[in-house]
């Protein structure tokens, strides 16, 4: 059985092919996103408004008056309320937290890819590069909203909740292993019962 540090090379080595990923997409996303910094979501000032509140010690309330929940998004308040805590001025740490999620969400469609060698660092930066140049995603990244919160949970509950397909074959379908290869990943190649390389590709499979 290999040793934790016999596997430490192949894990710096996935470790330098995502940051390479995350910094092509995070170089698109900063050309695209630089005409949207004007939008902030006034809703989003709301949930400002408890976050400082609760920062003054004055709990989640909008004013001294009788309390009224006046927010749906309490992981947010409380997270704008936590870098808040640190001297941060409150819309540049909902701006922040927006843009940390982006990547956090970035991260989890290379994940989901399968990245394992420097010759599928660019097609598997094509699923986040076309994220980042979403208009809609460019716009609530910095509107100051949950938005992007619930993009990167929602993005890495898909992730996790299913196994990576190693292969597709015309009988059994999908069938789950721990392949490196993206093709199988994709599907584009099908394998025998044996696992040697069978003749076709899924689409002879059905797909």
């Amino acid at each position: 059985m290999a040793s934790w540090r016999s596997l430490m090379p192949g894990a710096k080595h996935r470790v330098w092919l995502f940051a390479a990923a995350l910094a092509v997409c995070a170089a698109v996303f900063a050309w695209a996103v630089r005409d949207y910094w004007r939008f902030l979501a006034d809703d989003s000032l709301i949930s400002l408004r408890y976050s400082e509140r609760l920062l003054e010690g004055k709990g989640l309330t909008w004013n001294d008056d009788l309390p009224v929940e006046g927010y749906s998004n309490l992981l947010w308040v409380l997270a704008c309320a936590g870098v808040g805590a640190f001297g941060v001025n409150l819309v540049a740490a909902a701006r922040a937290l927006g843009l940390l999620c982006v990547a956090v969400t970035a991260l989890a469609l290379i994940h989901s890819f399968g990245l394992r060698r420097w010759r599928d660092l660019l097609p598997s930066t094509l699923p986040p590069i076309f994220l980042a140049l979403s208009g809609t995603v460019l716009a609530w990244s910095v509107g100051g909203l949950e938005q992007p919160l619930l993009g990167a949970l929602l993005a890495w509950a898909i992730v996790l909740s299913y196994p990576v397909p190693a292969a597709w074959t015309p009988s059994s379908g999908c069938r789950v292993g721990g392949s490196d290869s993206r093709d199988e990943l994709l599907g584009f190649r099908a394998r025998g019962p044996s696992g040697a390389a069978a003749p076709g590709s899924a689409l002879s499979a059905g797909w």
